[in-house]
Formats: C-alpha cells, sequence, structure tokens
C-alpha cells in the first residue's frame, strides 16, 4: 500500500522548520514590511524563496514579487503558505545555474483583491530585501525565451515619484534616478525558437527604440483597413488576416505587426469589450481570419473590477459567436507610474490586479471555448520597462509581435 502523500503546506512547514540550513536573505531596514518580517530565506534545491512574517504583523497580507537579476531576468510571484507564522513562497524558473541578484518588492501592505481604492506600497519603501542581494542558482529549466545580459549587475525595479509626469519635474533629479530606462539596454531576448533569428536582425538600441515610440504611437502606416469601407461599395474591402481589437496597446502592436511582420492586419480602436457593437462584430465576421481580443487597460484603468470586466468580456465574445477564429491576448503589465503611486490611486494598472484581470481573462476564453495567448512569459522580466509608463518596452513589443503571429491554430 503507498505511504500517503504529504500536503504542500506540510512540505511548507517542515522547509520553515529547517531553514537554518538555507541561504539567509538579508532585509532592508527602510522598508515598509521590515518590523513585520521575522526571516527571509532561498533553498536552491527547490528553486524556492520562502518570506516568514512575524505573529501579529500589521502587513499581514502583502502583495509580493520577486525577480532575479544579473545574466537573465525571472519575475515570479509568491503565494501564502500557513505556518505557525504567516509564510510566502515563491518558485522561480531560471534558464541557467549560478549567481544571480534577487529582488523582493511589496505591491501592496495587506491585499485585498478588487478594492480599488488601495494603495500601494510607497516606492521609497516598497522594497524587502537589502540592495544588492545574491544567491546562487542550483536548478535550471529549459523556457521558451528570456531576457539575459552579459553584465552581471542588479537590475532594480522602476518606479516614478509623484508629480514626475509634469514637464517641470520630469527631467529633475528625483524622477530620473527612480525612472531611467537605461537600465534595461544590456537585456536581449534569447530563445530556443526562430523568435531568435528574427531578433537578431532588429536595432534594438534606446535611439531606435525613441524613433519606434513615435511610429507605433502614429499612424503613418500601410493599415489595410479592413473593417473601414464604404457600405455602398463593400466588395472594395480587403480580407484581413487579423483584426485586432482594444485601444493603444492593441494599436500599436497592429503597427508593429504591419510594419515588421508584413501580415495584412486592421484593428478597432475602442476602450472596453462590450464597446464592440453589433454590427461591427458582423464585419469582424465577414473581413477578418482571425480577431485578436487585447482589452483590459482602460476598465482597470477606469477602476473597473474583475467581476465588471468579466461582464464586458462576455458580452463581447456572445457577440462574437459566430466567428470560427476568436483569440485572446493577456493584459500587459504597466510600470509603477505617479497615477498608479498616488494615494488612493488615479489608475489601477497595477503588477498585482493586471495578474487578476489575467485570470479572468484565461477563464471566460477557456469556457467559451476559444484560445487565449499569455504573453507574460515575454514581458515578465521587463514588467516595469515602459517607455512611457504605460505601454511595452520597444524590445518587448517586437517579440510579442512576431510570437502572437506565429501562434499556432
Amino acid at each position: 500500500m503507498p505511504a500517503p502523500m504529504t500536503s504542500p503546506d506540510a512540505l511548507f512547514r517542515k522547509e520553515v522548520a529547517e531553514a537554518r540550513s538555507y541561504e539567509s536573505i538579508g532585509l532592508n531596514p527602510s522598508s515598509e514590511l521590515y518590523p513585520d518580517i521575522d526571516q527571509i530565506f532561498h533553498k536552491p534545491s527547490r528553486s524556492r524563496v520562502m518570506v516568514i512574517l512575524k505573529e501579529n504583523a500589521r502587513c499581514a497580507n502583502p502583495y509580493l514579487v520577486g525577480r532575479l537579476s544579473g545574466r537573465a531576468l525571472v519575475k515570479f510571484n509568491f503565494k501564502r503558505r500557513p505556518v505557525n507564522k504567516v509564510g510566502f513562497e515563491g518558485v522561480y524558473k531560471a534558464p541557467f545555474e549560478g549567481r544571480f541578484f534577487l529582488e523582493i518588492v511589496a505591491v501592496f501592505c495587506n491585499y485585498v483583491p478588487n478594492d480599488m481604492s488601495m494603495c500601494l506600497v510607497d516606492g521609497e519603501a516598497n522594497l524587502v530585501t537589502a540592495a544588492p542581494v545574491e544567491i546562487t542558482v542550483t536548478r535550471s529549466v529549459a523556457l521558451d525565451g528570456y531576457w539575459a545580459s552579459p553584465v552581471h549587475e542588479p537590475l532594480y525595479t522602476r518606479w516614478q515619484p509623484q508629480n514626475c509626469r509634469l514637464k517641470a519635474e520630469k527631467y529633475t533629479e528625483r524622477c530620473m534616478i527612480h525612472g531611467t530606462l537605461d537600465r534595461y539596454d544590456n537585456y536581449e531576448f534569447h530563445t530556443y525558437s526562430k523568435l531568435m533569428d528574427r531578433y537578431k536582425r532588429y536595432d534594438t538600441s534606446s535611439a531606435k527604440m525613441k524613433v519606434w515610440h513615435n511610429v507605433l504611437g502614429g499612424g503613418a502606416t500601410k493599415h489595410y483597413h479592413c473593417i473601414r469601407y464604404n457600405s455602398n461599395n463593400p466588395s472594395t474591402a480587403p480580407m484581413c488576416d487579423v483584426c485586432v481589437t482594444g485601444k493603444s496597446h492593441s494599436q500599436r502592436m497592429m503597427r508593429m505587426m504591419d510594419v515588421n511582420v508584413g501580415i495584412a492586419v486592421s484593428g478597432k480602436g475602442v476602450d472596453y469589450p462590450d464597446q464592440i457593437t453589433e454590427s461591427t462584430a458582423e464585419l469582424l465576421v465577414k473581413r477578418c481570419q482571425t480577431v485578436l481580443v487585447g482589452f483590459g487597460q482602460h476598465s482597470l484603468a477606469d477602476h473597473y473590477t474583475t467581476e465588471q470586466f468579466e461582464g464586458q468580456l462576455r458580452t463581447l465574445l456572445n457577440r462574437l459567436k459566430d466567428h470560427p477564429r476568436v483569440v485572446g491576448r493577456s493584459v500587459h503589465y504597466n510600470p509603477h507610474g505617479d497615477d498608479k503611486m498616488k494615494c488612493p490611486p488615479n489608475d489601477n494598472r497595477n503588477v498585482a490586479y493586471v495578474d487578476e484581470y489575467n485570470k479572468v481573462y484565461k477563464n471566460v476564453f477557456k469556457e467559451y471555448g476559444r484560445d487565449w495567448i499569455d504573453t507574460r512569459w515575454i514581458e515578465g522580466g521587463l514588467w516595469d520597462a515602459g517607455y512611457d509608463w504605460n505601454h511595452l518596452h520597444y524590445k518587448v513589443e517586437l517579440v510579442h509581435a512576431w510570437y502572437i503571429t506565429d501562434y499556432p491554430g
């Protein structure tokens, strides 16, 4: 008779009891969570980082995000585990073994999903780990792709102090020190697929990124406008390979597909999923081989809960029920700009809530029998690299567009 399986929580409690044999992680005394943390330790053999809080901690349910940096970038989240004291466990997947820098950031002190008035931990106090902290990774995983650097140095989470969007403040030292983009310059995409060959052909320098940021935000491309035709002469409208729905994030990807990938692509720019009307849905069915659904930015920025966003998605999918190929994509991460760091926030597109929206996205598309493309493995390592504190970094947009274009099915 086989021995009964040990529960994950029981294993976690055992590991906590054995913590003295693991790598101890230094704490940042300026962190808001510093008074609440009993210990942080790393177990290389299991690729785990464990955060143990003290009893009666003020921040008893923090939302924690981890990232490995140095020769590669690896983003990972933490899950709560029941132990004698409150425990949180993060499991990372590194592309190779060796020394990495470890950073843990507290996004929320006490996380409550769908509380749209909840304030993020201030950027001056959200770094939980000491700076810098190095760990030894002893287990590697074959990843679809990752961001790697020839330079072994720590990468710290980018954030924007208050009022740094203002022209008068934008280039002051207090704004620049936390928001510079040159920290990402050494990181380039590496993968085991054909994306790598394409990526090597492109100039991904900061100078080129600034040029493309303007191109992707404009309209100077050869859009096919499959769903924008003269109703008196519908036969003149072309058939498009892909029709992209959504606003600026989707429109930038549409232009990237158009110029750098070379497929016939068009788009319908609306803020929310349920703004795709019945008549527009009919055009999408007639003129588009694939409809790519890319919403979430405006719904989340405008404080819609996950339940409300789910309702918007269902309305859209019901209207597109006659289309043979409707594909969703994950909501993009946003860096924590001043509008998100404000208390209470003007904009809820923080890393925690983006993941909550993606859970909804994935589940609803699965229920409707539609494909959903999760691209967070591409953007995760550079989740805070958005050039304008909103849209993806140019390097990420390149890989993102190629991957979605090549998505099988």
